[in-house]
């Protein structure tokens, strides 16, 4: 049987026949001796330095080797913590790429209700307000809780109101504005406060109109356009500051809208486009109006007219 070199095994029986206190050069000259003459494992690289022969023990009673041990322990549970911490990101993240396109149900309003808003809160929540039932315009509003899927009753508005509009101010407060599709349509405003539940009425609209456009300019105040107060529908436009609680009048738009868009732009200056013009036919033309000069302008027209279901 071939007999292997075990520098090891060597040492072993070196230190049991002479102690620690052994020769340096007697270890070191005995290995080196057997290891030409015996085939190895692997290659021989142990070099001893025999200046330092023999190597101190270290114990846990030895300060250097206890902060050693220490400074592991805290590193194995700094990388145990971040790799828990990458692993729950990680699942949070998936948890919004494996959720399947697609529509649920969730839970009913506490009334039907239809020509209503729906206000996305700071919070999250939605209020709904307003709107028509066979027996005429609804003063109730109700809030709806995503993450119980639930809706509760709040308190009502101070007037009934269909077709009309319902703004988040940058307080957290919703403007409320006008409304009426047919026979009567109101000029008056109020505000909700979702953390009180509360309505309190504000100024009034220099104009009655309903089917009109409401938008929050970048200085926070709210641009109102067009709708119908009569026939035909109105192009007059006003503005209501939340800070004083009143409306201004500003110029008219280039034609008369009811149940049109408007969307702010990032530059500041809000699109209204389509809805019903002169007549009964829907209206494919837009205008931009510059809330720094109160001038209106037309813009591009679209491909085809829309009216009360278009959206933008």
């Amino acid at each position: 049987m071939t007999e292997y070199f075990d520098f090891d095994r060597l040492l072993e029986s070196v230190l049991e026949a002479e102690g620690e206190q052994a020769v340096p050069s007697t270890v070191v000259d005995a290995a080196l001796a057997r290891a030409r003459t015996s085939p190895q494992r692997r290659p021989f690289v142990r070099v001893l330095d025999r200046r330092a022969w023999p190597a101190p023990r270290l114990s846990m009673g030895d300060p250097a080797m206890a902060r050693l041990v220490v400074m592991g322990l805290v590193a194995l549970l700094a990388l145990a913590l971040i790799t828990a911490a990458i692993g729950i990101g990680s699942r949070f993240r998936r948890s919004d790429v494996v959720l399947p396109p697609g529509w649920s149900t969730t839970g009913s309003m506490t009334e039907a209700r239809a020509d209503f808003t729906a206000t996305r809160l700071s919070d999250g929540r939605v209020l709904a307000a307003g709107g028509a039932t066979a027996a005429g315009q609804l003063t109730s509003a109700e809030l709806y809780d995503p993450s119980t899927g639930t809706w509760s009753a709040t308190r009502s508005m101070s007037e009934g109101r269909s077709f009309f509009t319902a703004t988040l101010l940058p307080d957290g407060r919703v403007l409320v504005v006008g409304g009426g599709a047919g026979g009567d349509k109101l000029a008056s405003a109020e505000l909700f406060d979702p953390a009180t539940g509360s309505w309190t009425v504000t100024g009034s609209m220099t104009e009655a109109r309903g089917q009109h456009v409401a938008v929050l300019l970048s200085d926070g105040k709210v641009l109102v356009a067009g709708g119908t107060s009569g026939e035909p529908p109105s192009n007059a436009a006003e503005v209501y500051d939340p800070a004083a609680g009143s409306w201004t009048d500003t110029r008219p738009m280039t034609t008369w809208r009811a149940s049109a868009t408007a969307t702010l732009l990032p530059n500041g200056q809000v699109l209204v486009a389509g809805g019903f013009g002169p007549g009964t036919s829907a209206n494919d033309s837009a205008e931009l109006y510059d809330a720094t000069t109160g001038r209106w302008r037309a813009t591009g027209s679209m491909t085809l007219g829309r009216g009360d279901t278009a959206s933008a």
